[in-house]
């Protein structure tokens, strides 16, 4: 036989099934002190993968743990059910662990290896997908094992098996400090054939991995963990289905997380992550999580979130997946850079708390979600909103289609809004974008009040355009309700362009959108104690009667007018500050400033993050007065503005 025909031993040893076993031992394939006498020689060639193993034994586990004197040349296939498979006697091995599966210490100290190529399954070490027994240990003792193989992979064969604790994917103890820990798969059958039944009490998760702070900072990041094939399925107990911390490249497909009792799946920060990954510079290491991948999953009947994608996770894309029936909502994203595409959200959130899609902006770690894309999704029947923006910007909608009809379990109609733009406490919403949806509301009865476009306050400047819509025979929906305050120059129109919404506050009255001055030095620096003019640029000149692009200042000159002033200035090195005071000052001719108004603006930051300080006066501008907006802070050291970051802008609006 040619060296390319020639087969490994240790592969067709490695995948052989009981039956074979039980073939070639019955014609002592292995018998023969010569090995090109034997079978084994005229099939492989005599290919040495194996050293001089001339002898294959039968042997259960209770066996090899028995064995007084152990051959170095001889080959032990493992009868015992569900263990079948190959072993071999390591006599340079004192020191490894009798884990059942892939190592069998018999009472001498003989180490017994498992010839495996192909992943390690969790039979080997115990489970029985029998619904009954408790496969816990098995299951964390295959996940502890698999780090010493070269395919890092644990299968979970056909049947149901039985979790009763919290299972720690932290595989791999033998990597470097300072080094990635390296790729981990948890492979089933399918989630038709391979089911996990948890009866996990007191919180947590089935799956859970967790940078904690001591592994980031000898491991840094996971860098691979896979997660296909097989059902997560609550029995009322207290823990959510999913959770992953730190994981570069996560990877979910083909699962269904069904009926826990917490979340579906969660993928939060830690604040114990920042300080080893170098303050979230540029690349991967930016991020407590990158590049999620979520595809062909289900998450149903979980009380919290079907999905929840918290800040400084990066590039996430959720395909062809199904979110329905969820307590809290279907999907929560509070990170950048999201894409869910083709996917169906139906009857998520209960009354009172959420709905299908919320993308918002988190206060925990200061992150504003954007350039999320929501792309060719159905979105159907969710309570209080199909897809909701709060305190977010630069975010998508495209090509989905919203239904409001009957809820076939109770025959009720819950929805308040398609879409709802809005509605956070602190934060404005704009600059979002809708692109061609198709909307059609089912016999909607007046209660609750259904609007296909709601906005719930500080939300402007969004876009929403070619919007089909079927109300039937509904006279009680309306296009567009105004639910907040502080809602201006929003655009809703039509397929054929036409307006949909006339009564737009302040949309008839003036406005500016006055920037940083582009001519001044490049990011302004203001010293500690000292009162810094904010100077705009060019855009006030037209709006302003008077406007000194110089100093910043500007006036109504004969005409006097109230304004809504809003917006935000970008800064750095707030490091020590408690505050920033921003003050609106006002004098008459060439007299002093006098402060009219001063916001205290509390402030906490590292002093390498940029922090978004908030603008907001209401202005009685007066007749031949002139007015100019200062910051000051009490920091150690100097805070620069970033008047380049697109972030430091204020509307002026005329509001009477």
């Amino acid at each position: 036989m040619t060296e390319e025909g020639k087969m490994s031993r240790r592969r067709m040893l490695a995948s052989l099934s009981a039956a074979g076993a039980v073939t070639l031992l019955g014609a002592s394939v292995f018998a023969s002190g010569n090995e090109k006498d034997s079978i084994t020689g005229a099939v492989y060639g005599g290919e040495a993968c194996l050293g001089d193993m001339h002898v294959c034994v039968a042997a259960t586990i209770a066996e090899l743990r028995a064995h007084a004197s152990p051959d170095p040349a001889c080959l032990y296939y493992v009868m015992d059910h569900g263990k079948e498979g190959p072993f071999y006697y390591d006599p340079a091995d004192t020191l490894s662990l009798d884990n059942t599966g892939s190592v069998v210490v018999s009472t001498t100290g003989a180490r017994f290896k498992r010839i495996c190529e192909d992943g390690l399954s969790v039979t080997w070490f115990g489970a029985v997908g029998d619904g009954a027994t408790d496969c816990t240990g098995a299951f964390q003792a295959a996940i502890h094992a698999v780090g010493a193989t070269p395919s890092r992979t644990v299968r979970i064969p056909a049947g149901v098996y039985r979790i009763t604790q919290q299972l720690e994917l932290n595989w791999d103890q033998s990597v470097p400090v300072g080094e990635h820990r390296q790729s981990l798969s948890i492979i089933g059958e399918g989630k038709e054939a391979t089911e996990i039944v948890s009866e996990i009490t007191g919180g947590g998760y089935v799956f859970n991995q967790d940078m904690t702070e001591q592994q980031a900072a000898k491991y840094r990041f996971a860098v691979g963990l896979r997660l296909h094939g097989f059902k997560i399925r609550g029995s009322g107990s207290d823990c959510g289905g999913i959770r992953s911390i730190g994981t570069v490249n996560l990877i979910l497909s083909h699962l269904a997380v069904i009926g826990m009792q917490r979340n579906g799946l969660y993928v939060p920060h830690r604040a114990d992550l920042e300080a080893p990954l170098g303050n979230f510079g540029a690349g991967p290491d930016a991020y407590a999580n990158a590049y999620v991948s979520i595809e062909h999953c289900l998450f149903q009947a979980c009380t919290g979130w079907g999905l929840i994608i918290e800040p400084w996770s990066s590039a996430s894309i959720i395909e062809h997946c199904q979110f329905a029936d969820n307590g809290t909502g279907g999907i929560r994203l509070a990170n950048a850079v999201n894409r869910i595409l083709r996917s169906s959200i139906a009857v998520n959130g209960r009354n009172g708390t959420e709905g299908g899609i919320l993308v918002e902006y988190n206060a925990d770690d200061g992150q504003t979600p954007h350039y999320n894309l929501i792309d060719g999704c159905e979105i159907d029947t969710n309570y209080n909103y199909g897809v909701c923006f709060r305190g977010v910007f630069a975010n998508r909608i495209a090509n989905c289609r919203f239904i409001d009809r009957e809820n076939p379990l109770t025959h009720q109609y819950y929805g308040s809004a398609a879409i709802v733009m809005g509605g956070h406490p602190s934060r404005d919403t704009f600059g979002n974008f809708v692109d061609v949806i198709n909307v059609r509301v089912s016999q909607h009865t007046s209660s609750p009040a259904y609007a296909i476009v709601k906005f719930e306050g500080r939300a402007y400047e969004n876009s929403i355009t070619g919007m089909r819509y079927d109300l039937g025979t509904n006279t009680s929906v309306a296009l567009v309700a105004n639910a907040g305050t502080a809602n201006l120059r929003n655009v809703v129109k039509d397929y054929g362009g036409k307006d949909l919404w006339e009564d737009r506050p302040f949309s008839k009255n003036r406005a500016a959108l006055a920037k940083l001055n582009p001519s001044e030095p490049a990011d302004p620096t203001v010293l500690s104690g000292v009162e810094t003019d904010v100077i705009f640029g060019q855009e006030l000149q037209d709006y302003f009667n008077a406007f000194d692009p110089a100093t910043g200042s500007f006036s109504c000159g004969n005409v006097s007018g109230i304004y809504l002033v809003h917006g935000y200035i970008h800064v750095n090195g707030l490091s020590n500050a408690n505050n920033v005071q921003v003050r609106l000052k006002q004098r008459i001719g060439s007299g002093s400033y006098s402060t009219v108004q001063q916001l205290n603006v509390p402030v906490s930051a590292s002093g390498s993050l940029p922090v978004m300080v908030p603008i907001q006066f209401i202005m009685n501008a007066l007749q031949n007065y002139s007015y100019k907006i200062t910051l000051q802070h009490q920091n150690t050291g100097s805070l620069t503005i970033e008047k380049d970051s697109g972030l430091s802008a204020i509307s002026f609006v005329k509001i009477g």
